[in-house]
């Protein structure tokens, strides 16, 4: 933050002004969305409005860029400031959008404080991009230079597929930026949501002999995680892995009779 604040003061000491923010404005109206950092007791000769948009802008970055987490304040951007409801409207379609995809899974949806954090952070994130990149398209590539898109989980490209589909016309900020949207959220949302779909489930069968004092202890391991569904003891189609202590393999002198086997 005193990296960008020291920006702002030599913007001002070079008169280099910040004459509108159009897009802020669509967002908080004229209201500021803190107390004044920069005074005019201490740059006289600046414009008053010139010195309320450089305010308004380090503002914005100290409320959202450089707020580190949606936990670590109560309080959500717009403590002080009243939101264009077009930008909730969005952040509610697409919390809608994410229970269509993860259904009961999205367990945000069953405790009210949490969904207000996960709403402020979405918000939060939006509402800063869509002042600062309204002109252009922002890639990951150009950002972060070790992250590749392949590497990304199913999440990731739902909800990149949620804002790159949103109406540009209207929301040009948030959709040029959609990949870094879609990034810092899908670092996020797995907090609040089992992003595991029901296909991607590993189906694991345990065969222990009876009396092995490490049945249960196995059994009661695999159960806590969430990817895998033990199968029954009687069922033998459609299982992934196979976690046996029994000799169920064929041995050297077996594989050596029967090539085949």
């Amino acid at each position: 933050m005193k990296y960008f604040l020291a920006i702002s003061r030599i913007r001002l000491i070079k008169r280099n002004y910040i004459d509108e923010l159009p897009y802020y404005s669509d967002v908080f109206g004229s209201q500021n969305l803190g107390e004044d950092i920069l005074t005019h007791d201490d740059y006289p000769i600046v414009p008053v409005k010139a010195l309320s948009n450089e305010n308004k802008l380090v503002n914005l970055f100290r409320k959202t860029a450089f707020q580190p987490s949606d936990t670590a304040f109560e309080e959500p951007i717009n403590a002080n400031a009243r939101i264009n409801p077009k930008f909730y409207a969005l952040v509610y379609h697409f919390i809608d959008f994410l229970k269509e995809h993860y259904h009961d899974d999205m367990t945000v949806y069953h405790n009210q404080k949490t969904l207000k954090h996960i709403m402020t952070y979405v918000t939060r994130d939006i509402v800063f991009y869509y002042i600062m990149a309204p002109y252009s398209l922002m890639h990951l590539d150009t950002m972060y230079s070790n992250d590749e898109e392949r590497t990304y989980t199913d999440l990731y490209k739902d909800i990149y597929t949620f804002f790159s589909n949103i109406d540009q016309n209207e929301f040009p900020g948030i959709y040029n930026a959609a990949e870094l949207i879609s990034r810092n959220l899908y670092q996020v949302l797995p907090s609040y949501i089992s992003t595991i779909r029901a296909e991607d489930i590993i189906k694991v069968k345990v065969l222990i002999d009876p009396g092995n004092q490490a049945a249960e202890v196995v059994l009661r391991t695999i159960r806590t995680l969430e990817f895998v569904q033990i199968v029954p003891s009687g069922v033998y189609d459609d299982v992934d892995v196979l976690i046996t202590s029994l000799d169920v393999l064929p041995l050297d002198i077996e594989r050596k009779n029967i090539p085949n086997i």
